[in-house]
C-alpha cells in the first residue's frame, strides 16, 4: 500500500484491493470513463531482478538522467525526463529456438516483469514477458525469432482479426 496517488492507482488502496479484474465493464459514452476503476500496481518491483541486476538498472536511469540535465548542453530532449527503467529481460546465449514456446527458463535480468497497465492481470511470479512473447508459432503465422508484437502477427496469413494468443 502507498501513501501516494499514481495515474492508475489511488493512495492507501491494498494489494487485495488492487490488480482486479472485474467481470464486466461499462463506457459512459458521454464522458468516456470506463467503470469499473481498477487501482494498478506493479507486484514485483524492478521484475524481481537480483542485487545485482537492480544496481545496473539504478546505474542506468542515473546515466539517463545526467545525460538529459546535466550541464548546458541537452543531450537528450526533455520528453523523457520522466522515463525510468524499470527492468530488462533477455535470454541466455545460445537458448533462442525457433517454435518453442517455452522461453520462461531462459530468460536473465528481471525474471517476473510485466508492464503494470498493460499487463495488469498477466502479473505473477515466474511470469515475464517471455511467457507470451516466444518464438513459436499462432493459428495465423510461423514461428518467428521472437513475437514481440500479437497484434501485429494476429493480422498476418490474410486475417482481419487482432486476436492475441491465450496461453
Amino acid at each position: 500500500m502507498s501513501p501516494q496517488n499514481f495515474t492508475f492507482y489511488k493512495a492507501e488502496t491494498t494489494a487485495a484491493q488492487s490488480n482486479q479484474q472485474a467481470s464486466t465493464f461499462t463506457v459512459d459514452q458521454a464522458s468516456q470513463a470506463i467503470a469499473p476503476i481498477t487501482n494498478v500496481f506493479r507486484q514485483f518491483a524492478f521484475g524481481n531482478a537480483t542485487p545485482d541486476r537492480m544496481a545496473d538498472i539504478d546505474s542506468t536511469n542515473k546515466l539517463f538522467r545526467q545525460m538529459i540535465g546535466g550541464g548546458s548542453v541537452k543531450k537528450i530532449d526533455q520528453v523523457f525526463s520522466n522515463y525510468n527503467l524499470i527492468g530488462s529481460l533477455w535470454m541466455l546465449p545460445n537458448t533462442l529456438e525457433p517454435n518453442f514456446d517455452n522461453l520462461q527458463p531462459s530468460g536473465v535480468g528481471s525474471v517476473d516483469l510485466a508492464n503494470s497497465v498493460l499487463e495488469t492481470y498477466a502479473q505473477g511470479a515466474g511470469t515475464s514477458c517471455f511467457s507470451c512473447h516466444t518464438t513459436g508459432k499462432g493459428d495465423n503465422y510461423p514461428g518467428k525469432n521472437i513475437n514481440l508484437s500479437h497484434t501485429l502477427l494476429g493480422g498476418l496469413a490474410g486475417t482481419n482479426s487482432l486476436r492475441r494468443r491465450a496461453r
